[in-house]
């Protein structure tokens, strides 16, 4: 009698684990957070210059010449002209707006470019060389431009055209040398976590303002701490230029073990040639609401082994006694 009862219970536990399986594979262990505090358009071209940007620098009075290489990347051979042009930031995620309109940032006036029309042969390369001459009394600040290089219409035999022109901006930016305004400051820090993000990572996003008048990098980590004040992360910054009068998303992604309670996110980094620090920080919740299910359902299944064990033991021994 004891042996079938064993049996009974053995192909009940055998029934339980799987049944347990089977939930934490579809559960994916899966992290929800219950609080938290805290170009130019992209249309296919036939050119690809290199580099795409330029981060430059230089003292007035000044000359810098630099060159850019334009790839004819079809067939077909490409008549290209060379304009120049300003833009202005676009957007939170670092695009830019080409626009004839000048502003206090604008570089267009100091650069020019040789040659200013080139034929470039299917798969054929052209260098086009520039310089930028900076006034004697140009005061320390940011400039930037472009520099827009625009293909010729194709024409069929019939003088039909088979494409619009085309067009492909290389992005300048210079920083004068002096005593410029850095100013940035962290508008908002936020953490994300959720269905668009794989279970194991969850990103920070700081949205830095500059009021200042020149374009600076923030270098830095982020820091994060539990709820017992551990330090479970040391994370590089995103870091990126961002222009003056404009905001500029840095989104640093944090690829995490096992998360549970509250955690505290410091940013700390370092901006513009004085090292000015920019600091921000922000609290976030995360509650395993899945691991907690798998939790409960193992203690039911054991608790309910436990409970029909003792009853069927129970049970055996007052057949065995002769009670029943």
């Amino acid at each position: 009698m004891l042996a079938v009862i064993a049996k009974s219970l053995q192909n009940r536990l055998n029934i339980a684990l799987a049944s347990l399986l089977l939930l934490i594979a579809y559960s994916g262990l899966m992290y929800v957070p219950v609080s938290a505090t805290s170009h130019v358009s992209g249309t296919v071209t036939s050119l690809a210059v290199s580099p795409p940007t330029f981060y430059l620098s230089a003292n007035p009075g000044d000359t810098l010449s630099e060159s850019i290489r334009v790839e004819n990347t079809t067939p077909i051979v490409q008549h290209v002209s060379v304009s120049l042009e300003n833009f202005v930031p676009l957007g939170t995620e670092g695009q830019v707006n080409i626009t004839s309109q000048a502003n206090e940032y604008s570089l267009i006036s100091w650069i020019r470019v040789n040659p200013e029309n080139a034929t470039i042969t299917g798969y054929g390369t052209q260098i086009f060389n520039f310089t930028i001459n900076v006034p004697q009394n140009a005061e320390p600040s940011g400039k930037f431009g472009s520099i827009v290089f625009t293909t010729s219409p194709n024409k069929l035999g019939n003088g039909s055209s088979v494409s619009v022109s085309q067009r492909i901006g290389d992005l300048i930016l210079l920083r004068i040398a002096g005593k410029a305004d850095e100013n940035i400051f962290v508008k908002n820090f936020n953490v994300e976590t959720g269905n668009k993000l794989p279970s194991n990572r969850l990103s920070l996003t700081a949205l830095v303002s500059n009021i200042g008048n020149v374009q600076v990098k923030p270098i830095g980590y982020i820091n994060i701490r539990n709820m017992f004040g551990a330090q479970v992360a040391q994370i590089p910054l995103a870091s990126e230029y961002i222009l003056p009068g404009a905001e500029r998303s840095l989104t640093t992604y944090w690829k995490h073990g096992i998360l549970f309670g509250q955690y505290r996110a410091t940013l700390t980094a370092l901006y513009g040639l004085s090292n000015k620090i920019l600091t921000a920080t922000t609290t976030f919740v995360v509650i395993p609401w899945s691991l907690i299910a798998i939790v409960l359902a193992i203690v039911i299944v054991l608790c309910s082994i436990v409970w029909l064990g003792r009853v069927r033991i129970k049970r055996a021994i007052k057949i065995l006694f002769g009670k029943e």
